[in-house]
Formats: structure tokens, C-alpha cells, sequence
């Protein structure tokens, strides 16, 4: 109920954020969908949650990391909204299993798959701050979230 206010909150700040824009009812039918669905599942299961709503969002407005982790593209390029075979120029740097986790989350398209993913709490975080750098860098209007340290607080 906190984390749906808070996810509600960003959705509006969102809107707020994008005058002018068109309609979305691919948007609006997913953020009904993941309220109903945040509602009726149990705290234990929604820690993924919020990084999902953030990414499938960002997803269904036209904003995602493109490629996949791989041998060959093995870092995450927030700046160039890729994965790359080399590191980027710009902090921050992520490689290795970083870089796999956040492909990993990027190809979740699903509740379930998205519940299935195994992270520490520390790990949550920082994809979900590696996630909100890449939105700033390439989302207009995109202002740090007031709500983050409540969502923080209540799964982190």
C-alpha cells in the first residue's frame, strides 16, 4: 500500500514531467495491471517490483538498454544505452556480474519471471540507482525521485 503510493506518485510526477505528450494507453493499462497485481501479492514476493515498474515504464515510453549481456558485449553502457564490449567513458562503470544482472532484469517481461530473480538487498539498490542514471541521461524533464528513499526504506 506505502510502495503502491509511492509508484503511483512517480507515475503522476512522470505525466507531470511530459506535457503535451500523447496518450498512453499501453502505459495506463500496465500501471493499473501492476498496482492490482503489488496489491494482491505478499511483501516477501514485491522486493523486484519496483525495479520492474520502473523498467517495463520505461520500456513501454521508448526508453531501454538495448542488447543483451553477453561474452562479447559484457559492460552496461548507461550513456550510450547499450551493451558494449568496452567500458564506458563515464561513470558508472558496470562489467562483469553487474552487467549480467541488469540484462537479466532488462528481459523481464513478467511478474513472475521478474519475482524469480535472485538479488541481495545492496544489489537491488544499486540496479535500481544504475537504472534511474540511465533515465536521467536520456529522459527529458527526468528529476530525481522524491519517493526513492521511501522505496528504499521500505525493501532495501
Amino acid at each position: 500500500t506505502l510502495l503502491a503510493g509511492a509508484q503511483r506518485w512517480q507515475w503522476r510526477g512522470c505525466r507531470k514531467r511530459c506535457p503535451g505528450h500523447d496518450p498512453q494507453p499501453e502505459l495506463f493499462s500496465f500501471l493499473k495491471n501492476y498496482l492490482v497485481r503489488l496489491d494482491d501479492t505478499s511483501r516477501a514476493e514485491v522486493a523486484n517490483f519496483p525495479l520492474y515498474f520502473l523498467i517495463q515504464s520505461a520500456k513501454l515510453s521508448g526508453y531501454y538498454l538495448s542488447g543483451a549481456y553477453s561474452e562479447t558485449y559484457h559492460h552496461a553502457d548507461v550513456h550510450e544505452g547499450r551493451f558494449s564490449e568496452t567500458v564506458s567513458q563515464y561513470p558508472p562503470f558496470i562489467s562483469g556480474d553487474e552487467a549480467a544482472l541488469m540484462s537479466t532484469l532488462n528481459k523481464a517481461n513478467s511478474f513472475e519471471e521478474i519475482a524469480g530473480v535472485k538479488m541481495t538487498g545492496a544489489e537491488r539498490k544499486k540496479m535500481l540507482q544504475y537504472y534511474l542514471a540511465f533515465l536521467q541521461l536520456h529522459v527529458p524533464h527526468f528529476r530525481e525521485l522524491r519517493s526513492l528513499s521511501i522505496i528504499t526504506a521500505i525493501l532495501y
